[in-house]
């Protein structure tokens, strides 16, 4: 039975000064809780340092929002000059500047132009714009 007390004791022992290196290795100083002059950067106070970085992440965030909602989201405006597409095309046709088949070939090329406007731009005609709208070619 003395062996088995003296494992024990052995066992204590060895647990004692494993919870006192833990302990010893806790009390060293660590950087952040050092009271040493060392310069943290430019910013050397933490809650200024928190607050330019929540304002950094928000304007970031922001900014990133509007620009996906701007090119993804967002109704525009196009217009699509069809009478004057119509007339040049008719003035060309009729001075003999284009044949028949020229003549359909443009007429097919401004329906592809229309049909290959994307949904998120709504168009209407180049007659109803006063200024600030894009006008779509064909």
């Amino acid at each position: 039975m003395l062996g088995k007390e003296d494992t024990l004791e052995t066992q204590d022992k060895s647990l004692e000064q494993t919870g006192e290196a833990i302990l010893n290795r806790n009390d060293m100083e660590t950087p952040l809780k050092s009271d040493s002059p060392k310069k943290r950067g430019i910013i050397k106070d933490p809650a200024v340092y928190r607050w330019f970085l929540t304002v950094l992440v928000s304007v970031t965030i922001s900014v990133l929002s509007i620009f996906v909602y701007d090119r993804f989201f967002i109704q525009k405006v196009v217009s699509l000059d069809v009478k004057g597409f119509i007339a040049e095309q008719r003035d060309l046709y009729l001075s003999g500047k284009i044949s028949d088949e020229q003549f359909r070939a443009n007429l097919d090329r401004l329906e592809a132009k229309v049909k290959s406007i994307p949904k998120s731009q709504v168009v209407i005609m180049g007659d109803a714009v006063v200024k600030n709208a894009e006008v779509v070619k064909p």
